[in-house]
């Protein structure tokens, strides 16, 4: 039921923005080349991990200390994976666009093990 949920928030949210989110920052390119069932697990990582869909990101929550962004990613997991798609600030610093990238290198490296499994 989640990931149905997940995968009707995605495909409504990008079709509200065309796969960017408002404002100025470029977002979701990358995502959105990927296979339809991952982008929905994506969605549903957003959601849980900092209550973001993709039409609405919550970009509030960064810590220093501590989780940072849409993804919620520990700085250590962004730091060891950042490098790899050119990235070279930390995690509480990142962009969403930036971030979306590390996320998706997490997941070719290491799945989606290091978010939730509530997805």
């Amino acid at each position: 039921m989640k990931r149905v949920l997940a995968a009707l928030v995605l495909a409504a949210s990008l079709g509200a923005t065309g796969g960017i989110a408002s404002g100025s920052t470029r977002f979701w390119g990358p995502m959105l080349a990927l296979p339809k069932q991952v982008r929905a697990h994506f969605s549903c990582i957003l959601w849980v991990e900092s209550r973001s869909t993709f039409a609405h990101l919550n970009l509030k929550d960064v810590s220093r200390w501590g989780s940072s962004g849409p993804w919620q990613m520990e700085p250590i997991l962004f730091n060891r994976w950042a490098p790899l798609v050119g990235v070279r600030v930390p995690v509480y610093e990142a962009t969403p666009y930036q971030q979306e990238l590390v996320a998706i290198s997490v997941w070719r490296h290491d799945g989606f093990s290091p978010w939730s499994e509530n997805c």
